[in-house]
């Protein structure tokens, strides 16, 4: 109150009372906070985040495959890494993680058992979830064996009870058909045939071929690395389109062959 009055004082808040740039170039690790985020730090910023400290790749290397996803999530969960492009420490926790494959996915379920919706802060059923899906797209595909397919119901348990909670999420109407037929790596390997081989495969042939391959090479998600590119595409000329090809495309053209063959 102002003066005995039943009104509130109002000020007006600038960007130095968010950041504080110490020099021109203001990138992160050269601002400082202001007034007001040091005033309510101690509520946004519990004290286990402060003290997170990078573990050494040696000891990350030395965790086993569960120790590994919580290491990844403490990561995203305390370090904003994508304001920071020299910090690659994400990278390196994700570059063990995938190593290990599909050797924590019950660890994997009990995080995403573990969702509470009255956690506000919890988010490690959201991390769970997102590195489930990034083994299904870069390790190995889920639904080839009876753990990866335990871990996909784990997903859609998860995704009921939050839908049940009032909340949104991708995972049921994007992440759970994906995991289930055609996933990002499927459609990659769509344009590459298309690119690289002149092979335009429609919708249900691309199934046809996601599901081969899951029964006969279920690492393919791992067989290359990929470009995003923006490029005509060999059929529609002067439509330049922006997608992602596989580096190295031999293991799949030859798995295709043999696909049509049988």
């Amino acid at each position: 109150n102002i003066q005995g009055l039943n009104v509130s004082r109002q000020m007006l808040l600038t960007m130095d009372d968010f950041f504080i740039c110490l020099d021109k170039t203001c990138v992160p690790g050269r601002m400082k906070s202001g007034r007001f985020f040091e005033a309510i730090e101690p509520v946004l910023i519990p004290e286990s985040r402060k003290t997170y400290k990078h573990s050494s790749e040696a000891e990350i290397k030395g965790m086993t495959p569960e120790q590994r996803i919580d290491e990844e999530y403490r990561e995203s969960d305390n370090h904003a890494t994508l304001m920071d492009p020299k910090d690659m420490q994400s990278d390196l926790i994700r570059k063990y993680r995938r190593m290990d494959g599909l050797k924590g996915w019950q660890h994997l379920i009990a995080l995403m058992d573990g969702y509470n919706p009255k956690r506000v802060r919890d988010t490690r059923f959201h991390g769970a979830a997102m590195i489930a899906i990034d083994i299904d797209e870069n390790v190995i595909r889920l639904r080839a064996s009876q753990e990866g397919k335990h871990v996909i119901d784990a997903i859609e348990r998860l995704a009921a009870r939050i839908s049940e909670a009032g909340q949104k999420s991708t995972l049921t109407e994007l992440d759970l058909p994906n995991l289930k037929g055609v996933n990002s790596t499927d459609i990659a390997i769509q344009y590459t045939l298309r690119v690289k081989h002149r092979i335009r495969l429609s919708d249900d042939e691309l199934l046809s071929f996601s599901n081969y391959l899951v029964k006969h090479h279920p690492t393919y998600p791992g067989w290359s690395k990929t470009d995003f590119i923006r490029q005509d595409l060999p059929d529609q000329p002067g439509d330049p389109t922006q997608f992602h090809v596989m580096k190295d495309s031999k293991r799949f053209l030859d798995a295709y062959k043999t696909f049509k063959l049988q």
